[in-house]
């Protein structure tokens, strides 16, 4: 589908034809395509401008595109650390617990902590 900047009738009213939902999800979809291809940030501007699109949206779309995708992969990392941190505490409360006991006493497993937090940093790596 192609995308033009020019005007299109929409009942009374004239629009950019980039402001219809229709032409917004082809244009992040298309500036997608090209992102993963590893396509430079200005090449594909470019390539968005040639579809009819505007500069500063065109610019606007793959900059937000590359900053989502920038705070996707550091929020993926900080949450791996968080779970690490909550695995090796079941760990560390577990080992505390059973040093801590008299003997024939009784210790706390922090079974919920270690499993979860395991999983959970697998999930998130």
């Amino acid at each position: 589908m192609p995308v033009y900047a020019d005007t299109h009738a929409h009942g009374n009213s004239w629009r950019p034809l980039c402001f219809y939902p229709e032409n917004v999800n082809h244009i992040v979809n298309f500036a997608s395509e090209q992102l993963e291809k590893k396509i430079p940030y200005d090449d594909v501007v470019e390539m968005l401008k040639e579809k009819g699109v505007n500069e500063k949206l065109a610019d606007e779309v793959v900059h937000t595109m590359i900053n989502n995708e920038n705070s996707e992969k550091s929020g993926s990392g900080f949450s791996a650390l968080i779970w690490f941190l909550v695995f090796i505490g079941g760990i560390a409360y577990t080992i505390y617990s059973y040093e801590s006991a008299q003997a024939g006493g009784t210790y706390v497993i922090a079974w919920g902590a270690i499993l979860f937090g395991f999983i959970n940093m697998l999930k998130a790596l």
